[in-house]
């Protein structure tokens, strides 16, 4: 887990169900690669 974003919810508030700021957390790691693969 990489604190990409300066405000980081408590991981305990990704459990039992994880809420749609996980899939954006994931979306900025995925465009952040691309951008550093494809500069």
């Amino acid at each position: 887990f990489t604190p990409a974003m300066p405000s980081a919810p408590p991981i305990r508030q990704f459990s039992p169900t994880p809420p749609p700021a996980l899939k954006n957390v994931e979306q900025y790691q995925q465009s952040s690669l691309a951008a550093h693969l494809y500069p």
